[in-house]
């Protein structure tokens, strides 16, 4: 219901109401078409970069399973490797065990055959030293007692069997120390 308080006010007309309704009209189309055409845009630039992210997630993906078939072959040869060092660590335990066996078996037959020739007496000869002297042996006399006439002519035949060793022949310029374990050293006399 409209209410006309001033009754002498002029009438309105109506052009200048459509002209006026219309320039309104037009900015708010002009406000929604700017706004419409920045959401086509942001919506055009967001569509490039997911398309951009999907083909690299595409990428990414096929990587990761290239990188399961990496894995499958890296781990094989890795068993293959340890099979291979395992083979070698059984083959040398067996062979230090056949070798450990050869040394005892060595050592065995040393024994015997130490035994065998006997033990080196108080004398300084080989063979088995007699339970009891004779009473008429002196300590003096007791090498000739053990060694034959033959052992005694091959000792002085042959020095190599005596068991005495020669001394090299030293240079004047050089003196020769020996320590108490038994290491020889020469030095240059100065």
């Amino acid at each position: 219901m409209t209410i006309i308080h001033d009754l002498d006010a002029p009438a309105v007309e109506p052009q200048a109401l459509t002209a006026e309704n219309t320039s309104n009209r037009s900015w708010v189309v002009a406000t929604f078409a700017a706004s419409a055409s920045i959401l086509t845009a942001v919506n055009l630039f967001v569509s490039v970069h997911l398309y951009g992210v999907n083909s690299d997630v595409a990428v990414l993906e096929s990587r990761l399973e290239q990188l399961s078939t990496f894995e499958k072959r890296l781990i094989d040869k890795m068993n293959l490797v340890n099979t291979g060092l395992q083979n070698q660590f059984d083959q040398l335990n067996n062979n230090f065990d056949s070798r450990f066996a050869a040394v005892s078996k060595n050592v065995g037959e040393l024994k015997q055959k130490l035994a065998q020739v006997g033990t080196r007496n108080e004398f300084g000869t080989f063979g088995t030293v007699p339970a009891a002297t004779e009473p008429g042996l002196l300590a003096s006399d007791a090498p000739q007692a053990f060694m034959t006439e033959a052992d005694v002519s091959m000792a002085i035949a042959d020095p190599r069997r005596s068991g005495v060793r020669e001394l090299p022949s030293l240079s004047p310029s050089y003196q020769r120390f020996q320590t108490a374990d038994g290491k020889v050293t020469y030095r240059k006399i100065r």
